[in-house]
């Protein structure tokens, strides 16, 4: 008998069920590619358009403040100019600041004096944060002017002080009085408290310091404002004020002499009546 090997075939399988309706079998990371990406892509548009709409609104304010401290800087550093300048003129005129100009109603030092031996760049005068003057302009020799700056030719340390010399000022100027050197002032409100007002000199402050200084302090070079912006640069916030030591400092309007709305108020009203 013959042995017949035959392999055992396995039985036909069923075909399986039909796939659900609408399945087509497309890959899940296809339909990401094609539903989610476009999606995300929508959002983060959106996202880069609201960027752009308050970006600006961010840092509009931050601009500003860096484009107001740099005009406020360059500011400081022309009084600082005029602090050495004036320290040269004392130098070579018996150590005496300059005069006051005697054009009635310019509150600056006599130009003729200043320039051009010791100023030789009139744009010093011209404070960059002025809204009344042009960006860039540079004053002519015949032209300078207190566009941006007071000057005051005496010690003044207080409100009272100032006005009393303001006061003073305009009887000299309508009795057609030279307006140098020290001034007689109303008695008690002068420089120091005195019955005058001392022309700004190297060494002043010593000149009629109290006897007893040591325990009552007296205004030194640092607390005797000669030179200050005018009321509306920096936006009206305050101004820098140079001192005869020649430091500058930022004062906000309002807190100390020079920079007070009286003071400033009474200037501006004395420029106007004797123009």
């Amino acid at each position: 008998m013959t042995n017949q090997n035959t392999s055992a075939v396995p039985p036909p399988t069923a075909p399986g069920p039909p796939p659900p309706p609408g399945r087509t079998g497309i890959p899940v990371w296809l339909i990401v590619l094609i539903i989610v990406v476009p999606i995300a892509v929508l959002v983060l548009a959106c996202g880069g358009i609201m960027t752009a709409i308050t970006l600006p609104t961010m840092l509009l304010p931050a601009l500003s403040r860096a484009q107001e401290a740099a005009q406020r800087a360059s500011c400081a550093s022309n009084l600082k100019q005029f602090g050495v300048i004036f320290k040269m003129y004392a130098n070579e005129n018996d150590n005496y600041f300059p005069p006051l100009a005697a054009k009635p109603g310019l509150f600056l030092f006599e130009p003729g004096l200043v320039w051009p031996e010791y100023m030789t760049d009139t744009g010093i005068l011209i404070c960059p944060d002025d809204p009344d003057v042009s960006s860039g302009w540079i004053p002519g020799p015949g032209m300078i002017q207190d566009e941006s700056y007071y000057y005051l030719s005496h010690v003044l340390t207080n409100e009272e002080q100032g006005l009393a010399f303001l006061d003073t000022y305009r009887r000299y100027m309508q009795e057609g009085l030279p307006f140098e050197g020290d001034i007689e002032a109303p008695p008690g409100k002068g420089s120091y408290g005195s019955g005058h007002f001392y022309a700004l000199r190297e060494g002043v402050e010593r000149e009629f310091a109290p006897s007893d200084a040591p325990s009552r302090p007296y205004d030194t070079q640092s607390t005797v404002p000669i030179m200050f912006d005018r009321r509306g640069n920096h936006g009206a916030t305050g101004g820098n004020v140079l001192y005869m030591d020649g430091r500058v400092e930022f004062i906000p309007m309002g807190q100390k002499f020079p920079m007070t709305e009286t003071f400033h108020s009474a200037l501006e009203q004395l420029e106007r009546d004797l123009e």
